[in-house]
């Protein structure tokens, strides 16, 4: 067994958001078909204001405006993108959203499979269930689905060294994990304010679901924490 210990941010919240926007796949299509449609849009929208205010006859001066309007709305959407991503996770957290997520976390990885142990529960995934395994430049993403993960800070590893060993060890037990349906665990704990078990959402976040809304709702981020990612 190999048992790795952080506390979760808010910046954790975010990096992991904006990580799942940017590299799993429906969703980075998704964004990247807007950051090319945004433009189109802008310079038609601009193409047309100047045939009314111009006439049927655009100057050059008219064609450029355009062209660099296109240009700069390329540009900056990557950026548009990650502040609205961030601005969604405040106001999670503002309404309570992110009780699960954030706080101490505890991870441990054996034969069984990988258990997440938060305030909130711990839910058990065993390593069949684990479709990938990704490292960004802050964290580390076990991937349960297309687009949902566990994810563990890289400062909650002693050194690079113990980093390499429990990636390695994932390794391991996923090449030996037994081809099977994937099933999952999970254990709500008691409320010590309400003294009542979490309730189950409903899974509608866009990595869960792959509906359109850009980034998760209250509901589907605590679904998301009390899986420990």
């Amino acid at each position: 067994l190999m048992t790795i210990r952080f506390d979760n941010t808010i910046h954790d919240a975010m990096v992991y958001n904006e990580f799942c926007h940017f590299n799993t796949p429906r969703l980075r299509k998704r964004y990247l078909c807007a950051r090319w449609m945004m433009p189109l849009f802008a310079m038609s929208f601009s193409f047309l204001l100047s045939r009314l205010l111009d006439g049927s006859h655009l100057s050059l001066s008219s064609y450029v405006s355009i062209l660099i309007t296109g240009a700069l709305i390329t540009l900056i959407y990557p950026y548009l993108h990650r502040i609205g991503i961030r601005q969604k996770v405040r106001a999670q957290e503002r309404i309570g959203g992110l009780q699960g997520f954030l706080g101490e976390h505890t991870v441990t990885i054996g034969p069984d499979g990988v258990r997440s142990v938060a305030t909130i529960g711990q839910s058990l995934y065993p390593w069949n269930a684990i479709t990938s395994v990704m490292q960004g430049k802050d964290q580390i993403y076990l991937f349960v689905s297309e687009a949902m993960a566990l994810s563990l800070p890289r400062r909650a590893f002693a050194d690079t060294a113990q980093e390499a060993i429990f990636l390695a060890e994932v390794e391991r037990y996923r090449a030996g994990a037994v081809a099977s349906p994937a099933t999952l665990s999970l254990t709500p704990t008691v409320s010590a304010v309400t003294n009542e078990a979490p309730k189950t959402p409903i899974s509608n976040a866009p990595w869960w679901s792959g509906q359109t809304t850009a980034t998760l709702d209250a509901e589907a981020q605590n679904r998301t924490q009390r899986h420990g990612g």
